[in-house]
């Protein structure tokens, strides 16, 4: 009687704790992922500010920005989250200049806070798309706040 007990127990139990662990292994990808996507961001504005994607005066294109991003996600992506990954974009709010180039000047406010956001998703085991948005605030090319960090 006991076995039975034992076994009747187990049965309900399996599928709540696979349940459980397949979520917190979903949870788990999205946060390496929004990490490794903030720390890629941030070395690439801080590679931005330095002229070393543009012409050393603070300027470069977003097209140049994203295909450097999407190289380095490629290279330091874990093999393991690879394969859930999709980067898809990334965009700058800056609404007096054209979105493929951006200038910063230091005497120039409007422009001194541009944010740049970072899309991109994360595919679970049950195939389900989980966004990734990751928005930084950077001051002449430098990223000093990362927007997503803050709760409301």
């Amino acid at each position: 009687m006991m076995l039975i007990m034992v076994m009747v127990i187990a049965l309900v139990l399996l599928p709540l704790s696979v349940t459980l662990i397949r979520q917190l292994h979903s949870r788990l990808m999205i946060c390496q992922a929004e990490q490794l996507i903030e720390e890629i961001m941030n070395s690439s504005l801080l590679l931005a500010d330095t002229g070393a994607m543009g012409d050393g005066q603070f300027k470069f294109s977003i097209i140049q920005l994203q295909q450097h991003i999407q190289a380095q996600l490629d290279e330091q992506m874990p093999a393991a989250l690879a394969r859930y990954f999709r980067f898809d974009r990334i965009e700058m709010d800056l609404q007096d200049l054209r979105s493929d180039e951006v200038l910063w000047h230091a005497g120039r406010d409007e422009l001194s806070w541009p944010v740049v956001t970072c899309y991109a998703s994360v595919t679970d085991y049950q195939g389900r798309v989980l966004p990734i948005r990751r928005s930084v605030i950077c001051r002449f090319g430098r990223a000093i706040r990362d927007l997503d960090a803050v709760d409301p």
